[in-house]
């Protein structure tokens, strides 16, 4: 065979390979055909403005203002549709800020008091795909959908950040090629906005909803360009190993640059709100005011115990890891943690005022506690303090203290010790 005609030949095959691996990658079925056959098309100004202020515009709904909890709302009571003849939803946006996060919500008719709620991809070019077929509760016949944009949560001040934007339009499509593909396009190039994860964590940048991850689709993409391109050249096989190198590494910087542009885009939201702030500015435009006031009183109350070793009892893993991070420096710690470092030895000091129960040890057991230390219960009101008891209480479980502070969802408890 010809050299000109081995090597299209082998560019064809690759091609071939890496049409079928996206196929793969996009989860999409194969007897689907290239574009829907079946589409529902709603415009912007057909969705009924739930919460914020709205406004019809040329077709478009016009959001100029949130609702009084941050967030606009918009609701559309559909004629009744089967959710699995329709499972790939396309949304549009026009002049949405990056500040703002994107939410579709939709009810079942064998379910109508309840609302199902999944985060979508920000629309970076103002169009974004997501394959609600990966959805367990997507499913059945649907008889509502809606669409919520609110402030990036944890991330962004409640207050801060909206800018007017218009709803342009929705659709759901039947399963289609195209449709598959576009949903894994928005799954790996829209921006996701920021976590409370560690940076070293991908979290929505990797697999979402049974979709390959960006890293291994690029990894087998970069291998079969090795494969096919030392099969095109008729090289040794000694040298698919430098030329599987080359193509994982130019892979890799692909995937950097995906990465960069979300970080890009990530970086340009938070200059939106705290680009312009001084740094005391900044301390105060946090997005969680009310831990920050929380602290604040913790660290008022001990002002002249700056040594207490603080405890605390949230109901998340939130709240409870920020009010550390705001008491700081003080020795603050997550009370359940300190207890799980129990000895086994303190296991028959049990807090329970019926007793241990031996098939359900406490959570809190033993003199792990040390005397004087101070715990507090934050948006916990199962935790009550008994004056009569001497003790702060739920259920069986009781500590022994005296009250420093009870005020909204913030209880304060001195640990006075078992004996």
């Amino acid at each position: 065979m010809k050299p000109r005609l081995r090597i299209g030949l082998c560019a064809a095959l690759a091609a071939i390979s890496a049409a079928i691996v996206l196929a793969f990658a996009a989860g999409l079925a194969w007897h689907s055909p290239w574009q829907p056959g079946q589409r529902l098309t709603w415009d912007g100004a057909a969705f009924l403005n739930v919460s914020g202020a709205a406004l019809e515009d040329q077709g478009r709904l016009r959001v100029e203002g949130p609702g009084a909890d941050a967030t606009a709302v918009q609701s559309l009571a559909t004629a009744p549709f089967e959710a699995a003849a329709h499972p790939l939803l396309r949304y549009r946006f026009d002049g949405l800020p990056p500040t703002l996060a994107v939410s579709f919500a939709f009810r079942r008719a064998d379910a109508p008091d309840q609302l199902h709620v999944v985060e979508l991809p920000w629309p970076a070019g103002g169009t974004g795909s997501f394959d609600l077929g990966a959805i367990p509760e997507w499913h059945g016949t649907i008889e509502e959908i809606g669409f919520a944009e609110f402030p990036t949560p944890q991330v962004m001040p409640p207050d801060a950040g909206f800018a007017p934007f218009a709803l342009v339009g929705a659709e759901l499509w039947s399963p289609s090629w195209r449709g598959s593909l576009a949903a894994l396009g928005s799954a790996w190039f829209d921006p996701w906005p920021w976590t409370t994860r560690s940076v070293h964590a991908l979290g929505r940048d990797g697999a979402h909803f049974g979709q390959w991850p960006p890293t291994v689709t690029i990894a087998v993409l970069a291998a079969l360009a090795a494969v096919w391109w030392v099969l095109a050249l008729r090289w040794p096989a000694r040298r698919l190993l430098p030329v599987l190198a080359v193509t994982l590494a130019a892979g890799w910087l692909l995937l950097d640059a995906v990465w960069a542009g979300g970080l890009r885009w990530r970086s340009a939201a938070a200059r939106a709100v705290y680009g312009e702030l001084d740094l005391a500015q900044r301390t105060a435009a946090v997005p969680d005011r009310d831990l920050v006031e929380v602290a604040q009183q913790v660290a008022w109350l001990l002002r002249n115990e700056p040594d207490v070793p603080i405890l605390i009892h949230a109901r998340s893993g939130y709240p409870l890891y920020r009010l550390i991070w705001h008491l700081l420096p003080r020795n603050a710690f997550a009370l359940s943690q300190a207890m799980e470092a129990a000895p086994a030895i303190q296991a028959r000091l049990p807090l329970f005022a019926d007793g241990l129960d031996p098939e359900r040890p406490p959570m809190l057991q033993g003199e792990v506690l040390k005397p004087g230390s101070v715990l507090v219960f934050f948006n916990m009101p199962q935790w009550q303090f008994d004056a009569a008891r001497g003790v702060v209480a739920a259920g069986d479980v009781a500590l022994p203290g005296e009250q420093l502070l009870a005020r909204d969802r913030l209880l304060v408890v001195r640990y006075r010790g078992l004996r």
